[in-house]
């Protein structure tokens, strides 16, 4: 009942959550202004014409930033003033020979920098240009042809803050993960970036995004067109990154596995426009024109041009997608500057994927005539500026028209004050009638998942049946899935996909049916909820099967619990054979058990139970067991007692005997994989074998 209340309240909270938000426009009003406040001033004496790359906040303090300059320096900013103390010089770690010749291009931090329990904590990522170093040994990727002259290398390294204080950088981290071999150096890293919206517990989650601008002279090579690549920053044994088995072009030997979009050409910028989505929208300057598109992992836009873009007038910086709190009018839209006639100009953009979106001007900020703005955002998504001219941060706010002083008609409170009363009676019919029907969650969640797949007699197709339904809703093709999931209680107890280990075997499917037959000890109690589900997942989008639920004695769907255990497991070694067969093994023949017992009769006789077949069975092993020791016991006495015989023939007794009972114990073993035994059975019966041996 606890549980019950609990979730209850939650609901309450997120819907007063979602009621103020939705009344605060008729509070508000329409007319929204914007300010521009300064927060930071980034001059120093030490610091002479720097050149700003976009500062990134310090996670754990939000009072901290980031600095980077592109000759190779790293500073903190606290409190709106640069400090003084360097925290890292690229120049002199990398090239102290020529410390003028190294370019800082771009860095990010590790998603998990800030969680100290994390392998990724304090962690941050750094993209320079160097004179091309042949001594060298990190991975380079490069196009081997004889009249390409090389001069820099691209290089992206990773570097580590000191545990305990985030305000020292230890040098002796630094690790080379890749170089790329580039012409010239504009040809150089633009960006870094990590995917903000995957979590720690997805399959892709901590992948290292990077766009390398093109090279015109080599535009026709997938490498130099104008490229983004992704890949896996940890080392995994000798390698200091690994490729993502589901990178777009690891078949296509004439394409880094590295790559994930190509002929982009001059990349400005790339984000995530959406949550679990897989496109990304690119700004950038193509075929004179600049523009930002939609791209899908894989597209080549070399010869075809994006299908999905926006086209605008002027050179934009960069772009932003908004979701912070404090203007909320333009959450979840893309933001970018203009600069025309030396004023500066926000624009929103909605997203969508036509091509006939126009961005409408929000306002005209107020900063000075010769600033050079870029956009950004901090670790709560609220939009700042950095006016790169002039060494300023700045945050923008909004204002609403009645908190500037503008007076509000009585006719205007009215219906905001009519709205709220409307919503709030809205609100209070809603909890009664979601807490009523808060019992029937169980069947209503079934009723919204698959409840029934089908696996074709051709083993390529599986068909998807609702609740109910005798015709199936959705068909998939078996080669097409990227991943399977089995979840018992909503844990996962089972993943299988592309990565390595992520196949199954005898000891995976042994791990499995333990898992369930743990479950199946516990007593179903009135409030218990006992559930399996299946997630099948194609690259596109999740699909959920609820193959079985109990709610206390009272089972929602049709299969019983062992049946669908059954039925998992046959699954389980089809889509590893199909998706992962590299790391699946072949799975070992279920022993048939013969029985004696008779059948049911119509006047209530019973046949003889499961666990009496389980114990003839036991019995047999035991008993062939035990005869074979007793014979090799004998010829062991024969042995002694007949000094002209080898001592060699004695070991090999013993080793009969050894393997023997190794294989006897195989059987028990088998026998419990295929779920004949439980786990006290399996007990009991491997110490009987063990008494009689030494008996």
């Amino acid at each position: 009942m606890g549980d019950y209340f609990r979730g209850n309240i939650k609901i309450m909270l997120q819907s007063l959550v979602f009621l103020g938000l939705f009344a605060l426009p008729f509070l508000s009003h329409a007319s929204t202004k914007y300010k521009t406040h300064q927060i930071a001033n980034l001059k120093h004496n030490m610091v002479v014409d720097p050149q700003w790359l976009l500062p990134i906040a310090n996670p754990n303090d939000k009072q901290q930033f980031y600095l980077a300059d592109k000759s190779g320096k790293i500073y903190l900013a606290e409190d709106g003033e640069l400090r003084s103390q360097l925290l890292l010089d690229l120049s002199t770690v990398n090239n102290a020979d020529a410390p003028h010749e190294v370019a800082l291009t771009s860095f990010v931090l590790h998603p998990d920098f800030a969680f100290r329990d994390q392998a990724g904590y304090g962690k941050f990522y750094t993209a320079h240009v160097g004179k091309r170093s042949v001594e060298r040994k990190t991975k380079r990727l490069q196009v081997r042809q004889e009249n390409i002259e090389y001069h820099f290398d691209a290089v992206i390294t990773e570097w580590q803050f000191n545990p305990i204080n985030h305000e020292i950088i230890e040098p002796s981290s630094q690790r080379e993960i890749l170089r790329i071999s580039i012409v010239d150096s504009v040809n150089h890293i633009k960006q870094l970036a990590f995917n903000p919206f995957k979590k720690s517990w997805n399959d892709d989650y901590g992948l290292l995004y990077f766009s390398l601008l093109p090279e015109k002279s080599l535009k026709s090579l997938p490498l130099y067109s104008g490229t983004i690549l992704r890949i896996k920053p940890e080392r995994f044994g000798r390698k200091n990154y690994t490729v993502p088995t589901n990178n777009p072009f690891l078949k296509d030997s004439e394409i880094n596995d590295e790559i994930i979009l190509l002929g982009a050409q001059n990349i400005r910028t790339f984000i995530w426009p959406q949550k679990n989505n897989e496109k990304l929208s690119v700004l950038h300057h193509y075929n004179n024109q600049e523009i930002l598109s939609v791209a899908e992992l894989r597209s080549d836009w070399r010869t075809t041009a994006p299908q999905h873009h926006i086209s605008f007038v002027n050179t934009i910086n960069n772009i932003v997608l908004y979701q912070g709190r404090v203007l909320s009018s333009l959450r979840k839209n893309l933001l970018f500057l203009q600069n025309k006639n030396q004023q500066w100009s926000l624009h929103s953009l909605l997203l969508s994927d036509k091509n006939d979106v126009q961005p409408q001007i929000e306002t005209i900020l107020d900063v000075p005539k010769n600033s050079n703005l870029v956009i950004f955002t901090d670790t709560f998504n609220e939009l700042l500026l950095l006016d790169q001219n002039n060494s300023l941060i700045y945050r923008i706010t909004q204002e609403n028209s009645a908190a500037a002083g503008t007076e509000v008609t009585q006719q205007e409170s009215s219906v905001g004050l009519a709205a709220i009363t409307f919503l709030l009676i809205i609100f209070i019919i809603f909890f009664f009638v979601r807490s009523k029907n808060a019992r029937k969650g169980l069947s209503s969640l079934v009723q919204r998942s698959y409840a029934h797949m089908e696996v074709s007699q051709s083993k390529q197709q599986i068909g998807l049946y609702r609740r109910h339904q005798t015709t199936t809703e959705t068909i998939l093709n078996i080669t097409d899935l990227q991943s399977s999931k089995i979840n018992l209680n909503d844990v996962v107890i089972s993943t299988i996909n592309k990565e390595s280990g992520l196949g199954f075997s005898d000891a995976q499917e042994l791990d499995l049916r333990e898992n369930f037959a743990r479950e199946y000890k516990d007593k179903m109690i009135d409030d218990k909820v006992r559930q399996i589900s299946l997630t099948l997942n194609d690259s596109k989008q999740d699909y959920s099967i609820s193959l079985y639920a109990r709610k206390g004695n009272q089972r929602v769907t049709k299969k019983r619990y062992k049946d669908v255990i059954e039925e998992l497991v046959d699954w389980c070694w089809l889509i590893a054979r199909s998706i992962n067969g590299q790391n699946t093994g072949q799975r070992t023949p279920r022993p048939t058990l013969k029985s004696t017992a008779p059948k049911p009769t119509n006047d209530g006789g019973t046949q003889t139970n499961k666990k009496a077949n389980n114990q003839e069975a036991i019995n047999k092993v035991i008993a062939k067991m035990s005869s074979k020791t007793q014979t090799a016991q004998k010829n062991d006495l024969l042995v002694n007692t007949n000094p002209r015989r080898p001592l060699s023939d004695v070991s090999n007794h013993n080793g009969m005997i050894d393997a023997e009972l190794v294989n006897a114990l195989d059987k028990l073993v088998k026998l419990k994989q295929q779920g004949f035994l439980t786990d006290d059975e399996f007990t009991k019966a491997k110490e009987k074998l063990l008494r009689n041996l030494i008996n």
